[in-house]
Order: structure tokens, then C-alpha cells, then sequence
């Protein structure tokens, strides 16, 4: 993300468009870059888990089935595996941070394949966006069967732009993304999101929609 960021402020010298697709709104991002508006809404990041062993995670739902994070990385007993580089956003990183030198909380100085060692058993659970655990299963042909939770204390939506560099190309370009937009408020290509996830969180997505929980852009994982 940095790179490509770096990216469109070099085209924006040489007055030519570069755009980013699926970023997040920030107040940093807004001020160095053309942005969309909304042009899709996904679910967020989630807890993933086997689905053989959703027993042991009863303990950490609320009434809407939603995970207890602060509690769960507390847990000695089910381990998780983190990456160093990655933000996952404010919210989650201020309670990753009360658990940084947890034994059962694995950080990692590489982005190692954690759906790997979840399938293998070497971690219980790790953090995904659904639609990266639908799109790992079906890439690797293989039974990765797992369910997501969404996380107590975040909403449900996830809203997702467009960023072209601040120039008169890149200002046309999101013009005219815009108008899309506004032609079709139904966004009729969630259809194509929709079918790279699982039954359950596309359900639970279907939900989410209708109840229009849009998630804090402050919240947001980088």
C-alpha cells in the first residue's frame, strides 16, 4: 500500500492518473488522495476458527453470536499467530497490544501462511476477512473447513473506495466512478463478492446489509 501511495504521488508530478482500488477512507488518505465514494461494502476482519472445535469458543460469544476478543487473546490454552508488519486497525491493535508478550500469542517477523497452520492444527485461531478463508479454500482445492465470528465491538460493514492521486486525470477518473455509483445504488456487483464466501458469512453479510451497521472508518484495518 505504501508503495503504490509513493506511486501516485510520483504520477501526480507528471500530472497522470494512478488509482488504488479497495481502500479505506483515513483522514491521512483523504488528504493526499482523490477518493471515491463507497463503491463496495464487505464484512470485516473476523475470528476464524476449525469448525470441529466451536465448543471450545462457546464461552466468548455474546447473544449475537459475536466474539469476545479482549477475552480470547487472554486465553493461554488457544493459540494464535500474528504478524508484526500488519496493522488490523486501532480498535483491534489496542487490545493485541495488552497481550504483546502472551506465549499463546505467536508474532511473526514474516507474513507466514496462517490459514496453513490453522488447517494443521498449529494455531486455533487467527484473523482473516471471510472472504480471504472462502478464496484460500477454493485457490487450494482442499476441506478447510472453518467458520468466522464477527468481533464484539466493531460494526458489521466494512465500506471500500476507490483512491486515484490528487491530479486533473486522477479528479476525472473518480468523476466518473462516481456517477457509476450513483446509477446503481443497489451495487449490483456484490453479487460477485457474495459468491467468494462461505454460506454461512454470506447469510450473515445478506444480515448485515439490511441492518446497515457500516463499519467506523476509524476502526478500519489498514
Amino acid at each position: 500500500l505504501r508503495r503504490a501511495v509513493d506511486t501516485s504521488r510520483a504520477a501526480k508530478e507528471a500530472n497522470q492518473a494512478v488509482c488504488i482500488p479497495g481502500l479505506r477512507r483515513t483522514p491521512e488518505r483523504q488528504r493526499e488522495l482523490e477518493m471515491s465514494q463507497t463503491v463496495l461494502r464487505t464484512l470485516p476482519i473476523s475470528v476464524v476458527i476449525r469448525r470441529n472445535a466451536k465448543h471450545q469458543y462457546q464461552s466468548f460469544l455474546n447473544q449475537q453470536n459475536e466474539i469476545n476478543l479482549d477475552a480470547l487473546v487472554k486465553e493461554p490454552t488457544l493459540y494464535t499467530a500474528l504478524s508484526r508488519s500488519q496493522s488490523y486497525g486501532p480498535y483491534i491493535d489496542s487490545i493485541l497490544a495488552g497481550v504483546i508478550d502472551a506465549p499463546n500469542v505467536l508474532r511473526t517477523t514474516k507474513q507466514a501462511n496462517f490459514m496453513s497452520m490453522l488447517t494443521l492444527g498449529r494455531i486455533d485461531w487467527m484473523l482473516a476477512y471471510p472472504v480471504e478463508t472462502e478464496q484460500h479454500r477454493r485457490n487450494k482445492n482442499i476441506d478447510f473447513d472453518v467458520i468466522s465470528f464477527p468481533i464484539q465491538g466493531i460494526p458489521k460493514l466494512v465500506e471500500v473506495a476507490i483512491a486515484c492521486n490528487q491530479s486533473e486525470y486522477g479528479a476525472t477518473v473518480i468523476d466518473h466512478i462516481n456517477s457509476i455509483v450513483q446509477s446503481n445504488p443497489d451495487m449490483p456487483w456484490l453479487d460477485y463478492y457474495m459468491k467468494y464466501l462461505a454460506p454461512a458469512d454470506k447469510q450473515r453479510f445478506k444480515a448485515s446489509l439490511k441492518s446497515r451497521d457500516i463499519f467506523d472508518t476509524s476502526l478500519n484495518a489498514q
